[in-house]
């Protein structure tokens, strides 16, 4: 075995060049197959993570009929006791009732089927918090407007600025990082570009009859605050569901799929639009 590893050991160095260049190309493969696979890894995981933190949860107690028929005809009734009862399940960190259904959106001539989301406000601050991805900035024509008549703020930035035009943001933060702005661009520039890009928005209380609607679906609904948006469905036990909601807010999700497509309501309004008191 010994005389078998030196024989081999020469042969590798009889021809130095041929054994860097092959051993050099398979560690750069490896290393970038690697790198290339974790980042593959880590995107999944943050899609993952995205959707369960801003939609589903880690665990859902529903009835045993609805994962395969996912209508409302399959909800149970509610009641503190459950939710109790959860909430003393080792590493539960909270827990929130909803309700959830499909509906037909509507607004002028733009129609769209959506997912409808219904909240308990409070506790669902201590899960998903959607209050906290409410749109805080959006980049319109009219603000960019007003940029450009400013005094202080140089052309190129306002230049930068444009070319995210309608892009909208949750938060300082994600609009400094997504227009990629020096430290020293941000330090100088960034609060007087916040003002005029600022959106006034209103999340739900207790009893609210309004909706919040997703981002992306508010712009193919042609959506703002303080319009209506009519919802036709189908209730509990083939009731007919209709009626028409005001828009509280809007809310920026992580995930592209559901802010294509999400409204979200109060349980006492869900519950009296679809017909299913206490469920």
């Amino acid at each position: 075995m010994r005389e078998d590893f030196k024989i081999a050991w020469r042969n590798l160095w009889r021809n130095r060049r041929r054994t860097i260049i092959t051993s050099s190309s398979v560690l750069f493969a490896v290393f970038f197959a690697v790198v290339m696979r974790s980042y593959q890894l880590g995107s999944y995981d943050s899609m993952i993570l995205n959707f369960i933190e801003s939609y589903s949860g880690y665990l859902q107690v529903q009835n045993i009929k609805y994962q395969d028929n996912p209508s409302v005809d399959y909800s149970f009734d509610y009641s503190d006791s459950l939710a109790a009862a959860v909430s003393r399940v080792d590493n539960v960190v909270s827990v929130s009732p909803h309700i959830e259904s499909f509906a037909l959106a509507s607004s002028g001539t733009q129609t769209k089927g959506v997912a409808v989301l219904a909240i308990d406000p409070e506790m669902e601050k201590e899960f998903s918090n959607p209050e906290n991805k409410l749109v805080k900035y959006r980049i319109t024509k009219e603000s960019i407007s007003l940029l450009r008549q400013s005094v202080t703020i140089p052309a190129e930035i306002t230049d930068k600025v444009e070319k995210n035009l309608d892009r909208s943001y949750s938060s300082e933060a994600r609009f400094e990082l997504e227009l990629d702005f020096s430290e020293e661009e941000s330090q100088e520039y960034l609060q007087e570009i916040l003002k005029p890009c600022e959106v006034r928005n209103a999340f739900l209380t207790d009893n609210d009859n309004g909706v919040l609607v997703s981002d992306r679906l508010a712009g193919y609904l042609n959506l703002v605050i303080g319009d209506t948006v009519i919802l036709m469905g189908q209730g509990y036990h083939g009731a007919s569901a209709a009626a028409l909601f005001p828009v509280r807010g809007i809310i920026k999700l992580p995930s592209p799929d559901i802010d294509n497509k999400l409204i979200i309501m109060t349980i006492p309004t869900a519950q009296k639009f679809y017909d299913a008191e206490g469920k």
